[in-house]
């Protein structure tokens, strides 16, 4: 009679386990993860564009001089340490014929750029015009005029003042990229920490999980963009260098590049702890 009545009354409700107790190795797991892509973030934060660049404080020979003697080389020091290319110097005489070897270098240290010239200059006017990229990442270019033998002509000193620009279409998608990146990582940290810290019964939502996963996204995409136009940004290249070796070596050759690798590691490591730990808050939640 017993066992009849209990098949009658059907099989007894299957007990729950709290939304809070799922998985605890994996969500500490996960929320080490988006601390440590936290960290990232706010380091390539200083490290960003953004910050103060370095700011060209002597030269040699200086603009607006008149020389006796050609120079052997044209030596510039900045307010901290930059990143050479061949070309981040250059010099051109008065009809616009370069001067200059073309092998622009870092000088006595790091703070220096400098680039040798060819030997036995005539008398005339000499224009000085430079890009290099500071320790923040970002480009920094100008110019100046020389003389050899008397000062330099005043409208080759109008010129040299006239910086040269790079591509405006990779300076605006770079923004863009930049602007996609920080919302994503905004919105993957904040939604991240909300419910893996404070609401883990949350992840077994569907808009909870969407949230997460437009962040990630986002963050993902919008960092490999910054990898490949860092380096057109910074040499002044246009779009269709974006998938050529020497920008994207350009930008892994220094710290910018190198923080926002590190950077996308991380998120790509993030991935499987963060689904583990949303698949271990749907397993608990009710039927």
């Amino acid at each position: 009679m017993r066992r009849a009545s209990r098949a009658a009354a059907g099989p007894a409700p299957r007990r729950l386990r709290p939304a809070t107790a799922w998985l605890p190795a994996r969500r500490a797991a996960a929320l080490l993860a988006l601390a440590a892509t936290a960290a990232l973030a706010l380091v390539v934060v200083g490290a960003s564009p953004a910050s103060a660049h370095a700011v060209l404080e002597r030269a040699d020979p200086a603009g607006g001089t008149a020389l006796d003697a050609a120079p052997e080389r044209v030596t510039l020091g900045f307010s901290e340490p930059v990143r050479v290319t061949g070309d981040s110097i250059t010099v051109i005489d008065g009809s616009g014929e370069r001067v200059d070897t073309g092998e622009t270098r870092n000088g006595a240290s790091a703070e220096q750029a400098t680039v040798d010239l060819r030997p036995g200059l005539p008398a005339g006017t000499y224009i000085v015009s430079w890009r290099v990229i500071s320790a923040d990442g970002h480009p920094i270019a100008g110019g100046y005029a020389f003389g050899i033998g008397g000062p330099p002509a005043a409208g080759a000193v109008a010129a040299a003042n006239a910086a040269p620009t790079g591509s405006t279409a990779v300076a605006w998608t770079s923004g863009v990229a930049r602007l996609v990146t920080f919302a994503g990582l905004a919105l993957l940290l904040g939604a991240g920490f909300f419910l893996l810290a404070l609401w883990p019964a949350g992840l077994a939502q569907r808009p909870a999980r969407l949230l997460l996963a437009a962040g990630w996204v986002a963050a993902v995409v919008g960092s490999v963009a910054l990898l490949l136009l860092q380096g057109p940004y910074t040499l002044g290249r246009g779009l269709s260098s974006v998938f050529t070796w020497e920008p994207l070596g350009t930008t892994l050759g220094d710290r910018y590049g190198r923080l926002t690798l590190i950077r996308l590691l991380a998120l790509l490591l993030a991935a499987p702890l963060l689904r583990a730990s949303v698949r271990g808050a749907a397993g608990t939640a009710p039927a």
